[in-house]
């Protein structure tokens, strides 16, 4: 489980970095900075995780689907903290 949480932390970090690359914005940050401490505070100090074996080939697949959902996590939770900004921004 705490690779999980690692390997989601470190995707929504290279979203957050893809995004200021673009748009040159720092704001989505104030949600995005608190959640990946978070996600890696409770991964550095959690359990050790037990272990999946997937077996010849099924273990790329698993791999790479993994990482597509997790990167799919990430930018839900970039998009997330854009749209809360955005809402407070027009709510002024």
């Amino acid at each position: 489980m705490h690779n999980s949480e690692s390997l989601l932390a470190f995707l929504i970090m290279v979203i957050f970095m893809l995004v200021y690359l673009i748009y040159k914005t720092t704001s989505p940050g104030i949600v995005v900075f608190p959640l990946v401490f978070l996600l890696t505070f409770v991964a550095a100090t959690g359990q050790q995780p037990f272990g999946v074996d997937f077996g010849g080939s099924e273990a790329g697949l698993a791999r790479g689907a993994y990482l597509m959902i997790f990167t799919g996590y990430a930018a839900l939770f970039l998009s997330f903290g854009a749209s809360l900004l955005y809402l407070l921004q027009e709510r002024r």
